[in-house]
């Protein structure tokens, strides 16, 4: 099914530059082409913005719309991506440790699958967006130190996951942890 998304994005009172600073709304509005990347298809809309008024005007920085609570991340006004491919990104790594250039390859591939108009982009430009959109984020664990409490300076784990298949199952195969009785012990 295609993307429904409006075909423009208006400015609102959360506009803001990507310094931080608020929009200021008696600058001139500007209408720029920007690109909406979903995990199936991108489609081309248009987003109002207006220049930042703290950043040096070479730099043609603007502010834009905050678009979070339509689930979309505006990465730099003219790519805009859904929380939900951002986030689908996230669910891969930590899954199945996809990387992002094989993620970005099968995205491709489904952006072919649905007859994108819009190509999805290079690895490295999403890559740029993804961190930007995980800094935004509060990514926690539950591992909590019984002396430091919440977030120690340091963490020092030892550990191994390991899985073999069954076919590889044999009465000499022992898990790297294993001691023998012989090995030499060192201090």
């Amino acid at each position: 099914p295609p993307v429904v998304v409006p075909q423009h994005f208006e400015l609102g009172g959360d506009a803001r530059c990507s310094c931080g600073e608020p929009a200021d709304t008696s600058n001139h509005k500007k209408q720029l082409t920007t690109t909406l990347y979903s995990s199936y298809c991108a489609v081309k809309c248009t987003i109002d913005v207006v220049s930042c008024s703290k950043c040096p005007a070479s730099t043609h920085r603007f502010a834009g719309p905050d678009l979070g609570a339509l689930g979309i991340f505006n990465f730099n006004n003219t790519r805009l991506f859904t929380h939900e491919l951002l986030n689908e990104m996230l669910a891969r790594y930590t899954c199945s440790e996809t990387t992002f250039v094989a993620f970005c390859t099968a995205l491709r591939r489904t952006y072919d699958e649905h007859c994108s108009s819009v190509p999805f982009l290079a690895t490295r430009a999403f890559v740029q967006a993804w961190f930007s959109f995980r800094r935004l984020q509060k990514l926690t664990d539950s591992y909590q130190c019984p002396i430091c409490k919440e977030f120690p300076d340091v963490i020092i784990a030892d550990g191994v996951t390991a899985n073999y298949p069954k076919r590889h199952i044999q009465s000499t195969l022992r898990p790297p942890t294993h001691k023998e009785s012989d090995a030499p012990t060192r201090l």
